[in-house]
């Protein structure tokens, strides 16, 4: 598992990185928690329409889509799980999905056309 730090304005999130198949469909379920400035960040070979679900989750979430210049595209915010399938997708391409605690969108006033740094 790679990690790596996620920057958008004065804020640093700790990422772990899930680059393959098999990392990205288990993402964080059944994990208990993420701390306050941690997150999962999903990474695509191109810019796509990735699908993500909460199946499995054992809290709630925001997802913050950005394409392959880390501008934010997408974001849905406050994801419950759910024990059936339901699938989110962004509005546009995405070659990067952020998973983080729900609120974080919210309390970072997160929008379409911020931009994030990857260190």
């Amino acid at each position: 598992m790679k990690e790596a730090w996620l920057k958008i304005g004065k804020r640093n999130i700790k990422v772990e990185i899930r680059k393959n198949f098999l990392e990205k469909t288990i993402g964080l379920m059944f994990r208990k928690k993420l701390e306050k400035n941690e997150g999962m960040l999903f990474v695509f070979d191109k810019e796509c329409f990735p699908s993500f679900w909460t199946f499995g989750m054992l809290f709630s979430i925001d997802i913050v889509w950005m394409n392959e210049k880390m501008e934010v595209v997408d974001v849905k915010e406050n994801l419950k799980p759910f024990r059936f399938w339901k699938f989110y997708k962004p509005r546009k391409a995405s070659k990067y999905a952020l998973e983080v605690n729900s609120g974080f969108v919210k309390e970072n006033k997160i929008k379409i056309g911020d931009k994030f740094t990857l260190y």
